[in-house]
């Protein structure tokens, strides 16, 4: 499961790899033809989906363990919400992914 969140989380870092230069080569285009536009379109609205489900992994673990200490989580909460491209795989790497914890194990 901590695995398949990290994916989750790491995909819109990944994403944006192909959405920049995407989007710099439909701007210089000439005319974009209106199928190209569409498919633009349809691929973003269909690669939001892990994209919010990341953040909603994240938000949930934010309130949902012990393991981000309560003077970190407003902090955290802002990161994720408005960085959340290169907030959410740090946050995966710091709290989510260990395995090991001192905590309960109903925290996970």
């Amino acid at each position: 499961m901590r695995l398949l969140a990290g994916l989750l989380t790491a995909f819109p870092l990944a994403y944006s790899g192909y959405l920049i230069p995407k989007v710099f080569a439909l701007l210089n285009a000439t005319t974009p033809s209106i199928p190209q536009m569409d498919a633009f379109v349809h691929i973003n609205a269909l690669a939001m989906i892990p994209c919010y489900a990341a953040l909603a992994v994240c938000l949930a673990y934010l309130y949902r363990s012990a393991r981000v200490p309560r003077h970190r989580q407003t902090f955290w909460l802002l990161l994720l919400l408005f960085t959340s491209v290169f907030a959410m795989p740090i946050f995966w790497y710091l709290y989510i992914r260990p395995a090991e914890w001192q905590g309960n194990a109903s925290d996970l």
